[in-house]
């Protein structure tokens, strides 16, 4: 068991959150769902000030919510663009429950946010996820977008197993759209580490049990890892953009971004690798009310925004 402190805003936070029966082993997909969508909303009023929240759906069928920051203080209008991939197991969540980090990205960002949807699983094993990243990245660089100028340039970014979602897409993408990507950013992603030993907490969806019935949601185990694509350390390639990569010390998934980032840095792809002190898993979802977690996510936006100058 991880015995890192944690932070006490967010141990706090954490704990002041409505909780609901989640058995992430064999629990009915639709009640998870629920389950979490309900957690979530319980969020809504830290959503960030300074930024609209649109629905949109592109012609090539991919949806979700645009985040844009307005205000007197937002840049002026921008041809790059953030694709956000939600977290959630590859089980829960949407564009929906993910309104809260969106948002404060695109306000400290100073760039428009696409949160898409992805299918989930295990109606829909691997690769949907992917094929549906690869379309979204692909949407969003053809435009069509109501209301967001057609982006040159993308970063692509997620969380958890959004985090997955991203770095699966950047290496399914031809080389000529990989081109068009400035960045990559991962917080606290799953990158295909299968737990050795007891890790997490029971009933936090992160115990070694609860990750490994994650992945076998995608597939059978075996069949997944030998899967061309899926292991992202396998499938990254040299010549991809620079990549930023947010943990907390106390989340049991660090060791997947540790890994990840020596492997990119093996590469000679750039690499942050920002590990937050005190902080657990989906810390994204406290940027309102936990001090250190919205650290984390400026120092992220900071890269993002230096990235995004020296690129345009």
């Amino acid at each position: 068991m991880n015995s890192i402190a944690l932070d006490p805003e967010f141990a706090a936070a954490v704990a002041a959150q409505d909780s609901y029966e989640a058995d992430w082993i064999a629990g009915d997909p639709v009640a998870l769902r629920a389950g979490y969508a309900a957690a979530r909303a319980a969020l809504l009023p830290d959503v960030a000030p300074g930024c609209d929240i649109a629905p949109f759906e592109t012609p090539r069928g991919v949806s979700g919510l645009l985040f844009r920051p307005h205000g007197p203080n937002a840049p002026a209008e921008s041809d790059q663009a953030i694709v956000y991939f939600h977290g959630g197991s590859w089980l829960v969540g949407g564009p929906d429950t993910h309104q809260v980090p969106c948002s404060h990205l695109a306000v400290m960002s100073g760039l428009p946010v696409l949160s898409v949807r992805y299918r989930l699983a295990p109606e829909h094993r691997f690769p949907a996820q992917r094929e549906d990243g690869v379309a979204a990245a692909m949407a969003a660089l053809e435009g069509g977008v109501e209301g967001l100028p057609t982006p040159q340039q993308i970063f692509l970014a997620g969380d958890s197993a959004g985090a997955a979602v991203a770095f699966w897409t950047e290496a399914a993408l031809p080389p000529a759209l990989r081109a068009r990507l400035d960045g990559v950013l991962g917080f606290y992603g799953a990158f295909g580490h299968l737990p050795e030993g007891e890790a997490g907490e029971p009933g936090s969806g992160l115990s070694s049990a609860e990750l490994l019935a994650a992945y076998e949601r995608l597939g059978p185990l075996k069949e997944l890892f030998a899967t061309p694509g899926f292991d992202i350390a396998a499938a990254i390639a040299a010549d991809g953009p620079p990549c930023y990569l947010a943990v907390g010390d106390a989340d049991p998934l660090l060791i997947d971004s540790e890994a990840l980032a020596a492997k990119l840095k093996r590469l000679g792809r750039p690499c942050v690798l920002d590990i937050a002190p005190g902080l657990g898993h989906s810390y994204l979802h406290f940027v309102g009310k936990v001090s250190a977690a919205k650290a984390a996510l400026d120092r992220a936006a900071t890269w993002l925004r230096g990235v995004a100058a020296s690129a345009g």
